[in-house]
């Protein structure tokens, strides 16, 4: 879980959030989420 977080702070850049407001930041950790699950599978496949 923590290397999880830390890929998300570290190379996705989630220490601060870009937009303001809990609809807009929650789209941006989705996005965040989705583009690291996909990288993942990537990995996993090949």
């Amino acid at each position: 879980m923590e290397t999880t977080f830390a890929t998300l702070k570290c190379r996705m850049e989630l220490r601060r959030m870009r937009y303001r407001g809990l609809t807009k930041t929650s789209g941006q950790v989705l996005l965040a989420a989705m583009a690291f699950n996909m990288r993942r599978w990537v990995t996993i496949v090949t």
